[in-house]
């Protein structure tokens, strides 16, 4: 048998092309869409996870003579930092390395510079991959006069 025509190759060598281009390109498309997903899967399970740490992130703030803070960890989890900050007045901040574990207590002398000011003290936590947040949600103003 021979064959007289070879139109229809070029044909199929067409629909070979248009098969093998659509499964490169799905194949991309897979890809990135893999990468998108794990990305804004670990932004929603790093937000949900500051927001149980911040629930339990519980502090009591009491001023002692001369504005020093006596700060209690009265939640469950550990406290890592305390950032101050003058609510009124020029708004200064300071962040103190004060590591809480829960019913742990620390007198914070702050060296701010308005007495008789608002001031926020604000717990700052270490969620699990070792990012610091702060849970302005269970921060407590006090003033010092």
């Amino acid at each position: 048998m021979k064959i007289k025509s070879k139109k229809g190759i070029g044909e199929i060598l067409v629909y070979i092309i248009l098969i093998g281009l659509a499964v490169v390109i799905s194949l991309t498309v897979f890809t990135f869409q893999k990468q998108f997903v794990k990305d804004e899967g670990s932004r929603a399970v790093n937000a949900a996870d500051s927001q149980r740490v911040c629930d339990g992130a519980y502090i009591n703030v009491k001023v002692l003579d001369d504005c020093v803070l006596k700060v209690t960890n009265v939640g469950t989890f550990v406290v890592d930092k305390i950032i101050i900050r003058l609510v009124s007045g020029n708004g200064d901040v300071k962040e103190m390395d004060v590591k809480l574990k829960p019913k742990e207590d620390s007198s914070l002398v702050h060296d701010l510079d308005d007495y008789g000011e608002l001031i926020e003290v604000i717990p700052v936590v270490k969620l699990s991959d070792d990012s610091e947040h702060l849970c302005v949600t269970q921060a407590v103003e006090v003033s010092c006069q």
